[in-house]
């Protein structure tokens, strides 16, 4: 073979080998974690990043059902904006007796929550982040999509093995939990129940939103 013939081979060699190696690394998957039992937010780091907790922006729609009700959030941290459409469930005061105050969205059985994500900023949103509380949170469940591709299903009884191993936590009936989108981007949650379950709303607060620099909590899994 030919000086040159062989060094171009070499060179083919190489670009398939590492462009596969970066393929695998870039296979969008979903990590969950959750944050230790004091956290009543997320204490991972990010570029940008909005909560809201819905005692303000969403205070004038209490008691009724949402319908494509946006809000840019009510604390913004970092540049651009970021907008949530819900549409579904409604906001009531929390639940007594754990460790929540004011109002809280609550998403029930019948009316599961779709929460449209847009932002100005290019890279986009893969992050979002909830405190979910109530004796039925095992019945919960939450989906993340990107366009059409749905990104995780969620079954939260897999938070709920990871906390109980720690019997104060699971005894608050509280956790705030963390879902960090790699090499992916969301565009739409969906906070719902398992199929033919009828139990108590879902009720979470503290939504968070953005896209995130470094993780936190103990992880769950990783879903792909």
């Amino acid at each position: 073979m030919l000086p040159s013939m062989t060094k171009f081979f070499f060179i083919f060699l190489f670009a398939v080998h590492y462009g596969a190696a970066a393929g695998e690394q870039c296979t969008p998957r979903v990590e969950v974690t959750v944050e230790d039992m004091q956290s009543l937010n997320t204490t991972a780091t990010f570029e940008y990043r909005v909560n809201e907790n819905f005692d303000l922006t969403f205070n004038s729609t209490k008691g009724r059902f949402l319908y494509n009700d946006c809000t840019r959030y009510g604390t913004r941290y970092g540049p651009g904006l970021i907008t949530g459409c819900y549409t579904g469930g409604k906001v009531l005061e929390a639940l007594e007796g754990y460790g929540t105050e004011g109002l809280a969205l609550l998403s029930p059985h019948s009316d599961p929550t779709t929460i449209r994500l847009t932002t100005t900023n290019r890279n986009g949103i893969n992050y979002f982040g909830l405190l979910t509380t109530g004796m039925m949170m095992h019945y919960n469940t939450l989906e993340l999509w990107s366009g059409e591709n749905r990104l995780i299903n969620f079954d939260f009884m897999d938070a709920v093995n990871v906390v109980r191993r720690t019997p104060e936590h699971w005894e608050l009936r509280r956790f705030f939990l963390n879902f960090y989108c790699h090499c992916c981007t969301i565009d739409k949650v969906i906070l719902g129940h398992k199929e033919g379950e009828f139990m108590m709303p879902f009720e979470s607060d503290a939504h968070t939103v953005g896209r995130f620099r470094t993780i936190s909590g103990t992880l769950v899994g990783n879903y792909s």
